[in-house]
């Protein structure tokens, strides 16, 4: 599983966190935002890999947000990228249903 450091200091607060951390190998992606102290927060169980990345300014929420609205993201990406988020339709907003 890959995380953002920032999806790291809430894990604590997901359902069943203990198993994830016992049985799923999980990558740290670093964030701006991320502080120091809380980097290595008690999860000495866990396969946690801190890894050494260059740091985007550039959410996931921010990207999900922006295609939810309809704006084009397609600078922002990799081409590869955007074109699996496209092909998959993920985060565009379904029509109401009749």
């Amino acid at each position: 599983m890959i995380m953002g450091e920032d999806n790291l200091q809430n894990l604590h607060k997901w359902k069943n966190y203990e198993w994830l951390l016992e049985h799923i190998p999980i990558l740290v992606y670093p964030r701006i935002s991320g502080r120091e102290e809380g980097r290595s927060k008690t999860y000495h169980q866990g396969h946690i890999t801190q890894v050494k990345a260059p740091v985007f300014e550039l959410s996931s929420t921010y990207i999900r947000k922006r295609i939810e609205r309809g704006e084009d993201i397609r600078p922002m990406l990799p081409e590869k990228v955007w074109r699996y988020i496209d092909e998959m339709n993920f985060y565009k907003k379904k029509p109401p249903s009749l």
